[in-house]
C-alpha cells in the first residue's frame, strides 16, 4: 500500500513539474549500474584529486558497487573553462573546479569569494555544505548543473618585499592581484594599489624592477608558478577563501534514481572533508619551500585593523544592487559565521 501510494505521489509530482516546464524527477528509487565521468583540471597530487579519489571510494561503498566514478585529471579533458562547458553539455558528468570558474555562468558564486567573510577553510566548508550552500547554488540548474558540495582550495594570503603586520603597512603597496572585481575592490579599499596586468611568471622581475611590491594568493600557487623571487615576507591575513565546487550535469542528475542522487550528494559532502587535510598538507609543503628560501612569515598580523579599515560587515553593502548579490542570504551567512 505504501509503495503504491509513493509511486502515485511521484507520478503526480512528475506531471505537475512537466506542466510547469520544470525538470522531471527520477521515477525509481532502485539503482541500476552506472558509470559517471568525473573530471578536475588539477594535477594528480592536488587536493581536488585526493577529494575525488575519496569520493569515488565512498560512492562505490554506499551504492554496493552500482555507481562507479571514472576520474580524469591533470588537464586531460581541458582547462577549467573547457571542463565547465563540457559539464554543462553532459560530455562530463561531474566536475570539481575552482569556484572562480563558475562565475562566468553563475554570477552568484561570487559571494563565496567575498573578502574576510570566512575566518578559515573549515568554517567555509562547514557553512556551505548545508542549507546555506543549497540556497546559494539553488539557481545553478539554470546553467545546466546541480550543486553537490564545496571542497577546500585554501585561503589567500599576501607576499611582499616588506613585512605587512597591519593596515598601515598596506598604504600605497603595489599588489599583483587577479583581474577580478572583488579582489580589486578590497585592495583599493585597504589603500593598496591593485595591479592586474602582471602574469605570475613576471612577478619576480616586476618586484626586482621596483614596479611591484608583492602579490596575493597562496604559498602553493607561488611555488607552483615560481613567482616568489624578491618576496621577503608572507603575511597570513586569510583574506579570501578559495572554494572548489563539485557539481553534476543537470540532465545526468535528473536521470538518476532518488537513492543514487542521495548517495552522490551525501558522499560529496563527506569527501569534501578530505580536501581540508589535503589542502593543508599542500600548503605546509609550500611554506617549507618558501622558508628554505629565507622568506619570513607573519603568522599573526593585525587582521582586525584590515577589517576595521574596510568598514566591517557593512563593506558587503556596496554590492547590494549587483544582480549576483543576495542581501538575505548574506544575512544568513553572517549569522552563521559571526
Amino acid at each position: 500500500m505504501k509503495t503504491t501510494l509513493r509511486a502515485a505521489l511521484i507520478t503526480v509530482l512528475i506531471l505537475a513539474l512537466a506542466a510547469m516546464g520544470g525538470p522531471a524527477l527520477a521515477v525509481s528509487d532502485e539503482i541500476s549500474p552506472v558509470t559517471l565521468m568525473v573530471y578536475t583540471p588539477y594535477g594528480e597530487d592536488s587536493p581536488a584529486v585526493a577529494t575525488l579519489t575519496e569520493y569515488a571510494s565512498l560512492v562505490k561503498d554506499a551504492s554496493d558497487d552500482l555507481i562507479t566514478l571514472d576520474i580524469h585529471h591533470s588537464g586531460e579533458l581541458g582547462s577549467g573553462a573547457a571542463a565547465l562547458s563540457s559539464a554543462q553539455s553532459g560530455i562530463i558528468d561531474i566536475i570539481c573546479l575552482d569556484t572562480f570558474d563558475l562565475i562566468s555562468v553563475y554570477g552568484r558564486a561570487r559571494m563565496v569569494n567575498l573578502p574576510f567573510l570566512f575566518d578559515s577553510a573549515q568554517q567555509a566548508c562547514q557553512t556551505l555544505n548545508g542549507g546555506i550552500g543549497d540556497e546559494l547554488f539553488a539557481g545553478l540548474p539554470d546553467a545546466g548543473l546541480v550543486f553537490l558540495a564545496e571542497a577546500d582550495g585554501c585561503m589567500r594570503q599576501l607576499a611582499a618585499d616588506c613585512s605587512v603586520k597591519s593596515a598601515r603597512d598596506l598604504e600605497g603597496l603595489r599588489v599583483s592581484v587577479p583581474d577580478y572585481g572583488v579582489c580589486r575592490d578590497l585592495w583599493s579599499t585597504l589603500a593598496a594599489v591593485p595591479v592586474t596586468d602582471v602574469a605570475p611568471a613576471d612577478v619576480p622581475a616586476a618586484i626586482a624592477g621596483d614596479s611591484l611590491d608583492g602579490l596575493d594568493g597562496s604559498p602553493s600557487q607561488w611555488v607552483a608558478n615560481d613567482s616568489y623571487d624578491g618576496v621577503k615576507c608572507v603575511s597570513n591575513i586569510n583574506y579570501m577563501w578559495m572554494g572548489t565546487t563539485i557539481a553534476i550535469n543537470a540532465n545526468t542528475w535528473n536521470s538518476l534514481p532518488l537513492e543514487a542522487q542521495d548517495i552522490l550528494r551525501e558522499q560529496a559532502v563527506s569527501a569534501a572533508a578530505v580536501s581540508l587535510d589535503a589542502a593543508a598538507e599542500q600548503e605546509a609543503g609550500a611554506v617549507e619551500t618558501l622558508q628554505a628560501k629565507g622568506i619570513e612569515f607573519e603568522l599573526e598580523p593585525d587582521t582586525g585593523s584590515l577589517r576595521e579599515l574596510m568598514g566591517g560587515d557593512a563593506y558587503y553593502d556596496r554590492y547590494a544592487d549587483s544582480d549576483w548579490y543576495d542581501q538575505e542570504l548574506m544575512a544568513a551567512i553572517l549569522k552563521e559565521v559571526r
